[in-house]
């Protein structure tokens, strides 16, 4: 339970930081071209313009920048586009089998979303596991998987695909191998801590600047090239076939000539427009996704003839108060503080504490606003419910009977669940199966009514591509030259819950795989 505990306060300081550092920024770019741009984003805020025209990831920029250098168009065995975990991991599988490399990223520092992410890796039977005599297997971590699936199942979708998940999970233990041997360390697996219960997490232990820190070292040291501030506009296509992209450095266009290109470019989760267009119910929510997570990549594959998968949703985080980092109630920690929640009828509707699907059940329940609930009883929440007292997110009653009067509750349905939710805690038993160790009774005034809104990481779906991480089209033939990797195309992992430990996974696992098939591309 200490163990535990540790975790859950590790997993509130990672929220803290993305309410304050991923504020969701669209980025339009050209129509003629592709509207987006490229590169999975970081949220730390854009230096000034480097003054050479092409800068690693570990160089700094100066306070004062020099006219911008006369951009010339390039060539490159393997172009990567975006450098979170996904292009990253392509970028060093790409040198590793021998192909020449050049990553672009438009934002000013290696990262993505994945710079943002708590890190995780799902690797069931890896040698740490058995090491630790802990029993697990992909099979076990996939039937786990497909069971938080049904639980908020779309009828008629066809996602998630079994096997494509198993296909991922089984080279769970494979990727933490390839990781040590670029100096990565880890401690006894642990379980996230909420639901999944087995001890099958592996993070990283001795990362300063983090997993794609070092991945971003490990690529630069291979001989990768990394370019930011570079911004991917448009696949140039001949004859169905790729053969580079156009970019954008300092307001210049030139054009990148290449064997194969890789996209790894993250979701869309920070772009208005395409949340309207490929998932509308997602509308009204807040995103913790790195500010470059604006469908780039998607854009300039579909451009290409790229197909999308039908079910497409956004990564649900659980929910949050506010998208702003200065109001204090975002510290109440969600469903790591777990409170109960009610709709805006006062009834209680799901098991707060799971997750994967406490999101997608607060969008299709479509009954908001949704309220946590607390008492007094705890001094530290207590405190920040004080100071907050008149804030549009709160709402206030000195018994539960004048909060459902305030709130606007049904009183009668309200009472009833707040009853319920106390007795369980009594018998050891939740009606919605929630964690009884981390509940807390409501039986001190006053109480408050929180407001409580969706809050998603990333994208769920993008362009459909294959085990080799080649991009497929509508018929189901591979685009020749393209690849991608990563949260722009994990629709057949998913349907509308996310699975803890997935998504770090998928990028290292298909970006292997793209950088090495798109190196034997440019080596045939």
């Amino acid at each position: 339970m200490k163990q535990m505990r540790k975790r859950m306060l590790g997993l509130l300081l990672i929220l803290a930081l993305l309410l304050s550092l991923a504020g969701c920024g669209q980025e339009g770019g050209k129509e003629t071209e592709t509207a987006g741009g490229a590169g999975s984003g970081t949220a730390a805020e854009t230096a000034a313009p480097e003054t050479e025209a092409y800068v690693s990831a570990g160089e700094s920029a100066p306070a004062e920048t020099a006219e911008a250098a006369v951009q010339k168009d390039r060539t490159t065995q393997v172009l990567v586009i975006g450098s979170g975990l996904a292009g990253l991991a392509s970028a060093v599988s790409a040198r590793e089998a021998g192909a020449e490399c050049l990553v672009v990223e438009k934002m000013s520092f290696t990262g993505g979303t994945s710079r943002l992410s708590g890190g995780g890796i799902a690797a069931p039977g890896s040698i740490l596991q058995t090491e630790a005599e802990i029993e697990d297997s992909p099979e076990a971590y996939v039937k786990q998987w497909m069971e938080f699936q049904a639980m908020t199942h779309r009828e008629g979708m066809e996602n998630p695909n079994e096997e494509r998940c198993l296909f991922l999970a089984s080279r769970g233990a494979e990727t933490i191998d390839w990781l040590m041997g670029y100096g990565f360390e880890f401690g006894e697996p642990t379980s996230f801590g909420l639901i999944e219960g087995v001890d099958r997490f592996h993070y990283p232990s001795n990362l300063e600047g983090g997993q794609t820190g070092r991945m971003t070292e490990a690529a630069e040291s291979l001989g990768a090239e990394i370019l930011l501030e570079t911004r991917a506009t448009k696949l140039l296509v001949e004859n169905g076939i790729v053969t580079g992209a156009v970019v954008e450095t300092n307001g210049q266009t030139w054009q990148i000539r290449a064997e194969a290109v890789i996209l790894a470019t993250g979701g869309y989760s920070c772009s208005e427009e395409l949340i309207e267009r490929l998932t509308p119910e997602n509308r009204n929510t807040i995103h913790v996704a790195s500010p470059g997570s604006t469908g780039d990549g998607l854009l300039m594959a579909e451009e290409a003839g790229a197909a999308l998968y039908e079910n497409q949703w956004l990564m649900g985080m659980s929910y949050t108060v506010s998208a702003d980092p200065s109001v204090t109630l975002n510290g109440l920690g969600g469903p790591w503080s777990i409170q109960m929640m009610v709709d805006k009828t006062g009834t209680r509707f799901m098991n707060e504490f799971c997750h994967p699907t406490a999101y997608t059940m607060m969008i299709m329940r479509d009954a908001g606003p949704y309220y946590s609930i607390y008492d007094s009883s705890d001094e530290a929440k207590t405190a920040i419910l004080t100071e907050n007292e008149g804030s549009e997110y709160l709402i206030k009653g000195e018994t539960l009977e004048e909060l459902a009067q305030n709130a606007g509750f049904d009183t009668e349905t309200f009472l009833r669940w707040a009853e319920d939710w106390n007795q369980g805690i009594d018998a050891g038993e939740d009606s919605f199966g929630a964690r009884i160790d981390y509940m807390a009774k409501l039986e001190q005034g006053p109480y408050y009514a929180v407001q409580m809104t969706p809050q998603n990481m990333d994208s769920m779906g993008g362009i459909v591509t294959d085990t080799e991480a080649q991009v497929l089209r509508e018929d189901g033939s591979a685009i020749e030259g393209l690849y991608a990797a990563g949260a722009i195309s994990n629709g057949e992992l998913y349907d509308t819950a996310y699975m803890s430990g997935s998504s770090v996974l998928n990028c290292y696992v298909m970006g292997r795989i793209a950088g090495r098939n798109a190196a034997g591309d440019a080596q045939k």
